[in-house]
């Protein structure tokens, strides 16, 4: 039973010992990914965001300028519509009377 007591202790050092590792490798890679996203946080603050918000500010300036235009041509189309159906209407006011003239 002794030589089993001793296999059982040998076993349970051995889990003890790997669990051990495991825990310092963890903290381990644990420590290394919180100074990686650190870097990163730092990086994205000095470059990426900056450049980021001034790329977006002149984009939307564009999109703006587009929407500008593209209102004034709708508008100016539009604008145009009322004088031709004036111009139609006009022209069968017109040939009405001078059907109604012609007929008398």
């Amino acid at each position: 039973m002794t030589e089993a007591h001793e296999t059982a202790e040998q076993i349970a050092r051995d889990a003890n010992q790997a669990l051990n590792d495991l825990r310092r490798e963890h903290e381990r890679d644990t420590a290394l990914l919180k100074r990686d996203l650190e870097e990163l946080r730092r990086w994205a603050d000095k470059n990426g965001t900056s450049e980021i918000k001034a790329e977006l500010g002149r984009l939307t300036d564009r999109v703006t300028k587009v929407e500008t235009a593209q209102e004034k041509v709708s508008t100016r189309a539009w604008s145009v519509v009322p004088n031709i159906l004036g111009a139609l209407v006009s022209g069968v006011i017109a040939a009405l009377v001078a059907y109604f003239v012609a007929r008398r």
